[in-house]
Parts: C-alpha cells; sequence; structure tokens
C-alpha cells in the first residue's frame, strides 16, 4: 500500500468517526387518544416528561385525535396525558412509565 492509499485510509476513518460523533439519537412518539366507546378525543394536553432530565414536551390532539411528538432525545419518559373541563366533558388525568 503505498503512501497516498494509506493517507486516504486515514482519512476515511477519521471522517467516518466524526460523522457518527455527529449524530444524536432521537425518536418520534406518535399516538390517537379515544375514549371508552372508541370515539377520538381532541384538545387533549399529552405531556412527555424525560425521567433522567426532567425536561417536558408538550402536544395536544387535533380534531383526529392524533399527536406526536418530533426528535425526543433517548431516554424514558413518563406520557401524560389531561383534558381540561369544557362543553360539558370531564376533566381526568392519566398517565403512564416505564416499568
Amino acid at each position: 500500500m503505498n503512501r497516498f492509499s494509506r493517507m486516504l485510509l486515514v482519512l476515511g476513518v477519521v471522517g467516518a468517526a466524526v460523522a457518527a460523533h455527529g449524530q444524536a439519537v432521537t425518536a418520534n412518539l406518535q399516538g390517537v387518544v379515544s375514549d371508552a366507546s372508541g370515539a377520538v378525543v381532541v384538545g387533549v394536553t399529552i405531556n412527555a416528561t424525560n425521567l433522567e432530565t426532567g425536561v417536558r414536551r408538550t402536544a395536544e390532539t387535533n380534531a383526529d385525535g392524533f399527536y406526536r411528538f418530533n426528535l425526543l432525545p433517548r431516554g424514558q419518559y413518563e406520557i401524560r396525558a389531561s383534558l381540561t373541563p369544557s362543553n360539558g366533558r370531564p376533566a381526568w388525568d392519566s398517565s403512564c412509565r416505564p416499568a
């Protein structure tokens, strides 16, 4: 292997290491909120709280009962859904955590 080939190999390995270091591990979390009858529920506030950092992200269900969190950093999260009373609907609060 000549000097030029070795130099390209070293640069390739260093470049791959730098590129891998710059990539963050993230995830998307999405779902649909529905009631016991299967009807979607609009306007539910969803909180995703990272249990290690305490950082909380908030989303609200849309007209299809859908919510989505994009690019959540890697970790364990508590997911909490709550609905504020309006139009005679009862208020409720529910959460789940990793086991």
